[in-house]
C-alpha cells in the first residue's frame, strides 16, 4: 500500500522555475466512475500504451511488458498526470539540456513523496506532450535497443534482456534502481539467498498485470468484452476471429493468434 509523506511544501529545488509549475488538472475521480465506464478507461488506456510501444518497433509481447509497466506506475491508468506514465522524476541534468535547447526552463508538476520507496518528501515530475512521446522516450531510456548506443548505460542490461525477449528485463530494471533502493536490496537479497525472483512482489505484480493486459488486449480485438476475464463467451469468440484469420481453432491466446492480433493493432492505430 502506497504511503505518502505528510511533509509540508516548502517549494521547488532552485534549478526548477516555479512559474513553470503545471497544475494538475482535474477531471472525474475513478470514485465517482461507474464499473462499466473504469473497465472502459482501462481498455482505451492498455490499448494506446500498446499501440505506442508497437510503433517505436516493439512486438506484442514487449508491448504488453512496458504497458504492464505503465500500469503499475499509474495504478492502471487513473494516475497518469501531464502523460507522464512512469512516475518519472525531473532532473537537474534534464531541466539544464532542455534549456539550451529551448531557451528556456522547461514545465513540471509536483507530487507528495512515496515513504516505502525512499522518495522525498516532494517529488517533481516530467511533463509530456503526448503518452507516445513519453513511450518513445522511457524506452531510450529504461530499456535501450542493443542496436544503438545506450544514452543512460546504467540501464543497458535491462534493455538488453527487453529486446531478447527475456522476462527478467524487468528484474534487470529493478537493479538498475528503477524501483528505488528498497526495492532493488529486497531483489539482491531474495538472489543471495537463492530464492526465485518471483518471490520480489513487484517481479510478481507485473506477471500478474502482464497477463491481464493480454487477455484485454485480445478481447478487444478479437470484440469480446474487455474485462480481463476470459471466459467462454471470449473463448467463442476468439474461436471466430482464429477460424477468420486461417489459424486453428483453439480459443486461447496462442502465439499463432497473438501474432494475428499485433497485425491488426498496427493497421488499426
Amino acid at each position: 500500500m502506497v504511503q505518502k509523506s505528510t511533509a509540508p511544501y516548502k517549494g521547488p529545488p532552485s534549478w526548477l522555475d516555479a512559474a513553470f509549475e503545471s497544475p494538475i488538472p482535474s477531471r472525474k475521480k475513478k470514485s465517482e466512475m461507474s464499473d462499466k465506464e473504469k473497465m472502459d478507461f482501462i481498455a482505451e488506456f492498455i490499448k494506446s500504451c500498446v499501440v505506442a510501444f508497437l510503433m517505436n518497433g516493439c512486438n506484442l509481447t514487449q508491448a504488453l511488458e512496458g504497458t504492464a509497466n505503465c500500469i503499475v506506475e499509474t495504478g492502471w491508468g487513473f494516475s497518469v498526470i501531464h502523460n507522464n506514465a512512469g512516475g518519472w522524476k525531473i532532473t537537474k541534468q534534464y531541466v539544464e539540456g532542455y534549456e539550451r535547447k529551448h531557451g528556456k526552463k522547461p514545465n513540471w508538476w509536483k507530487a507528495r513523496g512515496n515513504v516505502k520507496s525512499a522518495d522525498s518528501d516532494w517529488c517533481f515530475y516530467r511533463v509530456f506532450e503526448s503518452l507516445e512521446l513519453f513511450i518513445k522516450e522511457w524506452i531510450e531510456h529504461f530499456v535501450p535497443n542493443p542496436m544503438n548506443d545506450p544514452k543512460y548505460p546504467k540501464y543497458k542490461k535491462a534493455g538488453d534482456a527487453f529486446w531478447d525477449n527475456d522476462e527478467d528485463w524487468f528484474a534487470e530494471l529493478i537493479l538498475a534502481g528503477y524501483k528505488g533502493s528498497p526495492s532493488r536490496k529486497k531483489l539482491i537479497e531474495l538472489r543471495g539467498g537463492s530464492r526465485p525472483d518471483y518471490h520480489h512482489s513487484s517481479i510478481q505484480g507485473h506477471k500478474d498485470i502482464f497477463d491481464k493486459c493480454k487477455r484485454i488486449i485480445s478481447q478487444i480485438v478479437v470484440g469480446a468484452t474487455p474485462d480481463g476475464a476470459w471466459g467462454e463467451k471470449s473463448k467463442d469468440l476468439c474461436k471466430k476471429y482464429q477460424e477468420l484469420k486461417k489459424i486453428v481453432m483453439t480459443g486461447e491466446i496462442d502465439e499463432a493468434t497473438m501474432k494475428e492480433v499485433e497485425k491488426d493493432l498496427k493497421i488499426k492505430k
